[in-house]
């Protein structure tokens, strides 16, 4: 490691006269390595799609559907239950 570090300002020095070669991917390699030390390597950036999306556009029609029943289920389970205590309420107050 300290040998690496010891070597580490000759190595710099090659990548910026590399900078110039006439190879335009040695001078891109060359560009990125510096960018790298300097600033940081870049996060590799994601789709901003949503999980949820990119779940759905991969389920089948059919698997959707049976996505929306497991959904909606327990709001229809709520709704009855409520239809029923109004129910339940309307009758003891006549």
């Amino acid at each position: 490691m300290k040998l690496a570090r010891q070597a580490a300002p000759d190595a710099v020095r090659r990548l910026i006269e590399l900078l110039n070669s006439e190879d335009e991917r040695v001078a891109a390699v060359a560009c990125n390595s510096i960018l790298d030390r300097a600033l940081g390597k870049p996060k590799a950036v994601e789709e901003e799609k949503n999980d949820m999306e990119a779940r759905l556009a991969a389920m089948t029609r059919e698997q959707r559907l049976q996505y929306m029943r497991e959904l909606l289920e327990p709001m229809r389970q709520h709704l009855s239950t409520a239809s029923q205590r109004r129910r339940l309420s309307s009758q003891s107050a006549a």
